[in-house]
């Protein structure tokens, strides 16, 4: 599976845990989600990218992952 459509399966997989949320049923049950190339990294990290927190998505998914700065600032973006 490419990494565009790995980035794009975790978006709308936050996207529909968020929905969840505001419906009150509460979120899905947390699952790791793909979108880092042999890893994973919570769907925190989307929905924090999704709400404009962008810096705390970084961070996040760098603790979670290990990539640097740059490689993690790069995915984090291109969560719309």
């Amino acid at each position: 599976m490419s990494e565009d459509l790995q980035r794009r399966i975790a978006t709308l997989e936050a996207r529909v845990d968020h929905l969840y949320e505001l419906l009150g049923e509460g979120a899905q049950a947390a699952r790791p989600v793909a979108a880092v190339p042999g890893g994973e990294f919570p769907p925190e990290v989307v929905r924090l990218a999704l709400a404009g927190r962008k810096i705390q998505a970084i961070k996040m998914l760098r603790e979670a992952t290990g990539l640097g700065l740059a490689e993690a600032k790069q995915v984090v973006e291109q969560i719309e």
